[in-house]
């Protein structure tokens, strides 16, 4: 129903991937290789007519569609590509401040863990663990099995513990402290019967 919809963003390209930027920014992950911001705040003017959200910026530098995206905060962005990358963005720039290599497939999902720590999870079965402040800044500082298969989804638990999910039809949970590279608390796996 049209009375349901608070904003409405119209794209040229196929949108892979949306996530949340701060209440009133919303950022979307494109077939054309780019990352675009969207304002989508309810109060500004113009927008309470029209209900279109309008386009802050668009970032450029991914040379694959961009499928991966997550807030690091409320000025910076990560988002992940089928060309293999992880860059963060500064959205106040448009500038790519950090790119991150290592994967050997497609960044299908972005999280961050704790503070200063990202986790990617790729085409290539692994998670990798990124350090994204501090000294050792664009470090991968751990690399997980991801069972064998292409992880495609992560979620953040807490700050010790996140999940991971993809084409093995099971879900894990990872404790991020702990020095080895198998799940440390769960596999799920769906129920048979």
């Amino acid at each position: 129903d049209k009375r349901d919809k608070i904003a409405h963003i119209e794209n040229d390209r196929i949108i892979r991937v949306l996530a949340r930027v701060t209440d009133t920014v919303v950022a979307s992950g494109n077939a054309d290789n780019s990352v675009k911001l969207w304002n989508v705040s309810t109060t500004e003017e113009g927008l309470k007519w029209s209900k279109r959200a309008r386009q802050i910026s668009i970032l450029t530098g991914h040379t694959g569609e961009v499928v991966a995206l997550c807030a690091v905060s409320d000025t910076v962005i990560a988002s992940g590509s089928l060309d293999k990358l992880i860059k963060l963005w500064d959205i106040e720039t448009g500038e790519s401040s950090l790119q991150l290599e290592g994967h050997e497939d497609v960044v299908h999902a972005l999280t961050v863990v704790s503070p200063g720590v990202l986790a990617s999870a790729s085409g290539d079965n692994t998670i990798r663990l990124w350090s994204i402040h501090g000294d050792d800044t664009g470090a991968c500082t751990r690399t997980l099995d991801g069972g064998g298969l292409p992880v495609l989804a992560l979620g953040r638990i807490s700050d010790t513990h996140f999940a991971s999910g993809g084409s093995e039809m099971a879900a894990r949970v990872w404790d991020r402290a702990q020095d080895h590279s198998q799940p440390s608390v769960a596999a799920v796996k769906p129920h048979t019967a």
